[in-house]
């Protein structure tokens, strides 16, 4: 049974979320309420769960961070990755609010692209009347699903839209801690790295800091089955150090070094910056670690 809406916000309302976040423009807040619902009925429907969870940006965002995931919606599942119908069948949402409708897929690498999602917003006045309304990317991943998965309350920043109350089930924080870190030591991209250090300076207490380098070693070695030359360098730990010590020296293997893509860093409140993020993963991330992956040695 498809999700049931309580209440969708009006153009004005939306007007006013946009105010309200400066720098986030307002198609992107449309675009953000769809993924919720999205996400939302997805749960609603038993979809998402113990062993399909969200993770990436959005599963940062769900823990409260302030970076605002502008396109992609990324989940990883535990067994097998769902067939084309599966996945297309379960992006479908049907309303007289709202319209999202898959319509392309992209196979690679244990990796299911969906894109472009498109969507029609019958609940914005304006969106509705537009003839190219816009579309965000749900991608599912197959790379490995570890720990047991967390769940959180599904919260937004848009009082006017009310959905049921549900616990959406999350990557477990320390693995995609570890994720992001591999991430970050790969392609070079800083909201890996930003999002390493929010986590460090806001959720420590949460993360297992014992599972830490087991993680990260098994998410180098799942990069290193993948991709044997992008992650030939990246051996173990001790390649890592560099690379989230000294961040503007780093040249990722499998990126741009002239560009890190902070260009397309958004926040909706005030974050960690860049600068933070560095005295973060000095005197917090790294010694963690370091000290992690010494017990696991000794173990």
């Amino acid at each position: 049974m498809t999700l049931s809406v309580t209440s969708w916000p009006t153009s004005g309302q939306i007007d006013g979320y946009a105010e309200a976040m400066p720098g986030i423009e307002r198609e992107e807040i449309v675009r953000d309420i769809v993924r919720l619902v999205s996400v939302a009925d997805m749960v609603h429907r038993d979809i998402l769960n113990e062993d399909w969870v969200l993770a990436g940006g959005i599963a940062m965002r769900l823990r409260g961070s302030p970076r605002f995931t502008r396109l992609d919606t990324d989940s990883s599942k535990r067994r097998r990755l769902p067939t084309a119908s599966e996945l297309m069948n379960a992006l479908r949402f049907d309303s007289d609010d709202l319209t999202i409708t898959p319509a392309g897929l992209e196979d690679k690498n244990e990796i299911k692209h969906v894109a472009p999602v498109e969507f029609q917003p019958f609940f914005d006045a304006l969106g509705s009347s537009d003839p190219d309304p816009g579309a965000f990317r749900f991608t599912v991943s197959g790379r490995g699903l570890i720990e047991p998965a967390d769940e959180v309350d599904l919260a937004y920043p848009y009082p006017d839209l009310v959905l049921p109350a549900m616990k959406v089930p999350l990557m477990n924080l320390t693995e995609q801690v570890a994720e992001k870190i591999c991430g970050w030591c790969a392609h070079g991209l800083l909201k890996h790295y930003v999002d390493v250090a929010w986590a460090f300076d806001t959720l420590m207490r949460k993360i297992n800091v014992d599972r830490f380098a087991p993680l990260v070693e098994a998410k180098l070695a799942k990069g290193r089955e993948l991709f044997p030359d992008g992650y030939r360098t990246l051996t173990g730990i001790a390649a890592l150090l560099g690379p989230l010590k000294t961040p503007d020296d780093h040249v990722p293997p499998m990126g741009n070094p002239d560009d890190d893509k902070r260009t397309s860093l958004r926040f909706s409140t005030a974050s960690v910056d860049y600068q933070r993020a560095k005295v973060i993963m000095r005197n917090e991330v790294l010694p963690h670690l370091v000290k992690s992956a010494a017990a696991s040695k000794v173990q």
